[in-house]
């Protein structure tokens, strides 16, 4: 069993039955968790690459070359 399913309130829930995602309040807790989750990371995400593309262009005004930029 993964982090995850143990996260999920779905996983061993004696309640379920087909449908129940719309109506339980205990997966939309989740599911509003989840979707921060997901917009942190992607804010992350475009953070990195904005940063990666500042490197980018500093390099090719400076006239140096960076073949890979990671950090």
């Amino acid at each position: 069993m993964t982090y995850r399913e143990r996260e999920i309130p779905c996983f061993g829930c004696n309640e379920r039955y087909i449908g129940c995602h719309g109506k339980c309040d205990r997966y939309a807790s989740y599911q509003a968790k989840r979707e921060e989750e997901k917009k942190r990371i992607f804010q992350e995400k475009e953070n990195m690459l904005a940063a990666k593309e500042n490197v980018r262009l500093w390099a090719k005004r400076s006239g140096k070359y960076l073949r890979n930029v990671y950090f």
